[in-house]
């Protein structure tokens, strides 16, 4: 008999207690930013409030909008993993947003990531697979600004 290992917490900067902020978490998973300002950009673009979550119309919309460097680009329907299972295998490089009914988790580099928490797909009792998706947005890093070509700034004091 094996003994279930805890999920490991990777995003260790949010809140205590936990007040319906799923997309907030999977947001800051998938972009890599930190917590409040996660926070403070679901709350004014896609309307979350505490205890009451994100509404689900605003995160299927969010393929519209870049945030924290990042470009959202929605995965099509014929193109999209149907369950969580098979979105870890499909998705074993770059960074996913994903909704389920209800909930909102994070894919990066091919690892779950559930409220903040690294889910390892082996163990069973940490690990709902058979959700189904409900919608998959890829958060592409946007490519950092060129200023010119061998230019160096030099301050004289």
């Amino acid at each position: 008999m094996t003994i279930p290992t805890a999920p490991r917490k990777v995003y260790t900067d949010s809140q205590e207690n936990y007040d319906g902020s799923c997309a907030v978490l999977a947001l800051q998973a998938a972009t890599g930013c930190a917590y409040q300002d996660a926070r403070d950009y679901a709350t004014t673009k896609l309307g979350f409030r505490p205890k009451k979550g994100t509404p689900n119309y605003t995160l299927m919309n969010m393929e519209k909008m870049s945030c924290f460097g990042h470009t959202a680009t929605k995965v099509e329907r014929e193109d999209r993993p149907k369950t969580l299972n098979q979105a870890v295998k499909a998705y074993s490089e770059g960074s996913y947003f994903l909704m389920v009914k209800g909930h909102a988790v994070a894919i990066k580099d091919g690892k779950l990531i559930d409220n903040g928490y690294e889910i390892d797909p082996s163990n069973k009792h940490n690990f709902k697979g058979r959700r189904r998706v409900l919608a998959a947005i890829k958060m592409t890093p946007n490519a950092p600004q060129s200023y010119g070509t061998g230019t160096q700034l030099t301050l004289t004091f």
